[in-house]
């Protein structure tokens, strides 16, 4: 091939990859712009779901002309429950004590580990009726029901020590208000209108908690 002939093949394909960075780049821009477009348009009329057009899959291609914002949410949510396999769940007062239970008796062999968890759910189960105590976490309701329990299955001994502090992560002072309030609810609940906990606590199988009379006060470190 003579050097003339190499020149003007170099030369067209030089020219021929300039043509194809220049699509390529030409391509970029036109989807930012039109990205950026479908952005503002929805930040205009909906500030507060501007950000969910970044919220699909990967996988999806979605045309923002043709698809609604709640239905893009609607995807969203989709992708996000099917990754987890719909295994979810809000964590209640139940899930805690069960953890907090054995951590109480772990350092009380002498009590008994069925009577301490019956009264513990027995206590956290009257917060149920109460819309005041809504206020409180369910791990703190959880927390505070074993204090109030071992306080009142063992008064002589202190209910809150190093072993709750460390699988609760409350200390007793974070607790009063709390423990306040379900003393409150267990030393009243025999003139409550509301009596179906305590009668299911009442029962031998339950180790009869729901009978059990319980003292006007209860002393719980303030600070």
């Amino acid at each position: 091939m003579s050097s003339q002939n190499r020149r003007s093949s170099l030369s067209a394909s030089t020219f021929s990859s300039l043509a194809k960075r220049q699509a390529s780049s030409s391509s970029s821009e036109n989807l930012a712009k039109a990205s950026a477009a479908a952005q503002s348009h929805l930040t205009k009329k909906r500030p507060a779901l501007a950000n969910v057009t970044n919220l699909r899959h990967p996988s999806q291609s979605v045309s923002h002309a043709s698809v609604s914002v709640p239905k893009l949410v609607l995807q969203m949510e989709s992708s996000v429950l099917n990754y987890l396999k719909f295994e979810m769940t809000a964590p209640t007062i139940k899930c805690f004590l069960r953890r907090f239970v054995r951590a109480a008796h772990g350092d009380n062999e002498d009590g008994s580990l069925l009577q301490l968890e019956c009264l513990a759910n027995y206590i956290a189960e009257l917060s149920l009726l109460e819309y005041s105590m809504l206020c409180y976490a369910p791990s703190l309701i959880a927390a505070s029901a074993i204090f109030v329990a071992k306080y009142i299955l063992l008064p002589s001994r202190s209910p809150w020590n190093s072993t709750l502090l460390h699988y609760t992560l409350y200390q007793s002072t974070d607790l009063y208000d709390c423990v306040k309030e379900l003393h409150r609810l267990s030393s009243n609940s025999h003139s409550s209108s509301l009596p179906a906990i305590r009668e299911k606590y009442s029962q031998h199988k339950a180790t009869s908690t729901g009978s059990m009379k319980i003292g006007a006060q209860i002393s719980v470190p303030s600070s």
